[in-house]
């Protein structure tokens, strides 16, 4: 980890004039689209569970953005947030270390979106991961199968995902 910290040290240094603000959980961003950090709650080992969770309102509905956490960071968003959404940018490129029944179950989202690549080595998304959005009814969009995925926002509050 001490040399992931150095190398991302290094990468921050050299964009001098480009300002930079440190997130936490209780934190809110943007004027115009309010942006709810939800975590990270503190440093941990885990780089994936350091990953920012935002919840924000877009469009008439509530968006749930995971970034890479992991179930730890599910777990504690379960015990301490209201998670409901719409739409689900699904944890970890649909991992099986993300995702877990139970967090999918409060969450309820219409939408799952999974960013990942076609044919990744890391085999993502995760056949487990899947069944469990099929199993709660969640229409899954994902970046390997359905390419770029769109949304916009139209005037009178009409929305399209694509």
């Amino acid at each position: 980890m001490r040399q992931r910290k150095k190398i991302l040290k290094e990468a921050l240094q050299e964009l001098k004039g480009i300002p930079i603000t440190e997130l936490k959980k209780g934190d809110q961003i943007g004027k115009e689209y309010l942006f709810q950090v939800l975590s990270p709650y503190r440093e941990v080992a885990n780089t994936n569970n350091n990953s920012l969770v935002l919840k924000a309102k877009l469009g008439g509905l509530v968006w749930l953005f995971t970034g890479d956490a992991e179930k730890e960071i599910e777990q504690e968003l379960l015990k301490t947030e209201e998670i409901k959404a719409d739409i689900l940018k699904v944890g970890h490129h649909g991992s099986k270390t993300s995702s877990t029944p139970m967090f999918i179950e409060k969450v309820k989202p219409q939408f799952a979106l999974i960013s990942c690549g076609v044919k990744n080595r890391f085999g993502h998304p995760n056949e487990e991961t899947l069944e469990t959005l099929q199993k709660n009814n969640i229409q899954i969009l994902r970046t390997d199968q359905n390419g770029m995925i769109v949304y916009r926002f139209f005037k009178g509050f009409k929305t399209k995902l694509q």
